[in-house]
């Protein structure tokens, strides 16, 4: 583990100071990077040590009764079959009655065989009182039946919903590894403290270059060359890559993710920049694997030197064969971050509104719209202090963020989400160059979990 540590100090130290020797050098910010690796990874370990099944069955023939876990939607329904069912129950034989109770990640369902020697099988979904009974020619027969029943675009709708206020790991939303949920922060990561990030850039460049030494030697030519490059570094382009690393809990059941954020951004205007982003994220809870990415756009306005607003939209899509989900999100924001404070350090407050929509969704079959709807408010506080001990590009953030969703029900209804953050920035050849490493912790309803952020814009 010290090993491992030591190496990832020394790769981000390299990237961190440019020259890896003079970071070395520093013991203080080597002990730093240690205690911060260090409880991440601890943190980590300990939030995914303890395992649970995502879905659960427990099958009942006669007098005996089995139960199993298993990690894909396609086991769940597999168990219906006659020889697994003799693998739980070996009495069973294919002609008795019997029995399967289902948790489907948070949703219970009952399948039975009801009549000996039949084939009739009935489904019983309590929450969403539905019930219906298949009757094939075969048992096996009726078990296809039931599957085809699962296409039926309006049942189907409504089962994902339901799944979304039951299910603490459905895909779509409830839950903050869910599409809805990392558009809505993502969002505000890229329209509030992103932005935030380079406008503090734009001005220390600006401050650096006016208080050069030989600035004050310079004509009033000089002047109006040196405001000229921190206009034009005002007006460049700018790329955003980072990574992310996620581990959420919920009731037993643990999500591991990585994300890899990209944008683009540039002014059309002075101080107007337009920027395209996407998101590719890829998922594990518990075994089951899951893929998601979105795709938008943002527009910043600056009214003043202390307030700016950004609309922004998003489209996604995530697909988990293993969970048993499918569907796409669009969804519209409006961010706003005004400058509270500026002096040894800043103070920025963010505030944002997004409408967020799940679309109609359609692949092999079936075709559905979950029809989950919500307005969701994010309301944040981002601390900016330098860190002269470091250097004077170094500085570190605190953040607070409160997200508060209405509409559709879901499992989580809100998050809080405490933050601290390293940042360091410089200029090069006219190009503002940002890094800034993450750690933040996040607690819900029923969520809880860590989340370590390595970004880059230059």
């Amino acid at each position: 583990m010290n090993y491992l540590l030591t190496r990832i100090e020394s790769l981000i130290c390299a990237i961190w100071a440019s020259k890896y020797e003079e970071c070395r050098s520093s013991a203080l910010e080597v002990a730093m990077f240690r205690r911060y690796f260090a409880s991440v990874l601890l943190a980590v370990i300990s939030n995914l040590a303890i395992a649970d099944d995502v879905f659960n069955i427990s099958a009942t023939v006669g007098s005996l009764t089995n139960s199993a876990g298993l990690t894909t939607a396609s086991d769940t329904f597999d168990s219906l079959t006659q020889s697994e069912l003799n693998a739980l129950i070996p009495t069973y034989t294919g002609t008795e009655i019997a029995s399967v109770d289902i948790d489907f990640r948070g949703l219970a369902l009952t399948v039975a065989y009801p009549i000996t020697g039949a084939p009739d099988l009935v489904l019983n979904i309590p929450s969403l009182g539905i019930s219906r009974t298949f009757v094939g020619s075969t048992r096996e027969e009726s078990r296809r039946l039931l599957r085809d029943f699962f296409k039926d675009g309006s049942m189907l709708g409504r089962i994902m919903r339901e799944l979304a206020q039951v299910s603490p790991v459905d895909p779509m939303a409830g839950n903050p590894n869910s599409l809805q949920a990392r558009m809505i922060t993502g969002a505000f990561e890229r329209n509030f403290r992103r932005q935030v990030s380079r406008i503090k850039g734009e001005r220390d460049t600006r401050s650096a270059l006016r208080n050069e030494p030989l600035r004050f030697a310079a004509n009033q030519q000089r002047d109006t060359m040196t405001d000229g490059v921190a206009a034009s570094a005002r007006r460049s382009s700018s790329v955003d890559v980072g990574a992310t690393v996620s581990a959420f809990r919920q009731e037993g059941l643990g999500t591991a993710s990585v994300d890899v954020p990209l944008g683009y951004a540039f002014p059309p205007d002075p101080g107007r920049p337009f920027s395209l982003n996407a998101d590719l994220q890829v998922s594990d809870t518990e075994g089951a694997a899951s893929y998601g990415a979105d795709i938008g756009a943002a527009y910043r306005f600056d009214l003043n030197e202390r307030w700016f607003l950004a609309p922004s939209a998003n489209l996604g899509i995530v697909a988990s064969e293993d969970l048993g989900s499918l569907g796409t999100v669009a969804s519209a924001a409006l961010t706003s971050a005004y400058l509270l404070y500026d002096g040894g350090y800043s103070l920025w407050m963010g505030n944002a509104i997004n409408y967020s929509r799940t679309l109609h969704t359609s692949i092999a079959g079936y075709s559905f719209d979950s029809k989950i709807e919500n307005v969701v408010f994010v309301n944040g506080l981002l601390l900016s202090t330098p860190l002269p001990a470091l250097g004077a590009n170094y500085s570190i953030e605190y953040s607070l963020t409160d997200i508060r969703y209405t509409g559709t029900e879901l499992y989580n209804n809100y998050y809080d989400e405490i933050g601290v953050a390293l940042g360091r920035g410089w200029n090069s050849g006219g190009v503002e160059n940002n890094l800034r490493v993450g750690l933040s912790y996040l607690t819900s309803e029923n969520s809880r979990g860590f989340t370590l952020t390595l970004a880059y814009s230059f």
